[in-house]
C-alpha cells in the first residue's frame, strides 16, 4: 500500500486498486437540502471518503441544479 500517486507510468502499472463495498442507500437524494436529510448509508459513505482522503467534506452535490447543493456544517 502506498500513500502517494506514482511518478512513473512503470510504477503506476504495477499498482493494484483496493476496493471497498458500501451498502446502497436506495432512497432518492436529489430532494435532500441538508446533511440531516441524507440517508444514513450516504452519510456513512461521506464519512469514509473523509477518512480515506484525510480531508473534510464541506459541500455535497445531490443533482445538477444549484439548489441541489448541500453545505455540510456538521462533523461527519
Amino acid at each position: 500500500v502506498i500513500d502517494y500517486f506514482p511518478a512513473s507510468l512503470e510504477d503506476l502499472a504495477k499498482c493494484e486498486p483496493i476496493y471497498e463495498e458500501f451498502e446502497g442507500w436506495g432512497d432518492e437524494v436529489a430532494e435532500a437540502r441538508s446533511y440531516e436529510e441524507l440517508p444514513e448509508n450516504a452519510k456513512k459513505y461521506l464519512c469514509r471518503i473523509e477518512e480515506l482522503t484525510e480531508t473534510k467534506i464541506s459541500i455535497v452535490g445531490v443533482g445538477p441544479r444549484r439548489d441541489q447543493t448541500i453545505r455540510v456544517t456538521k462533523e461527519l
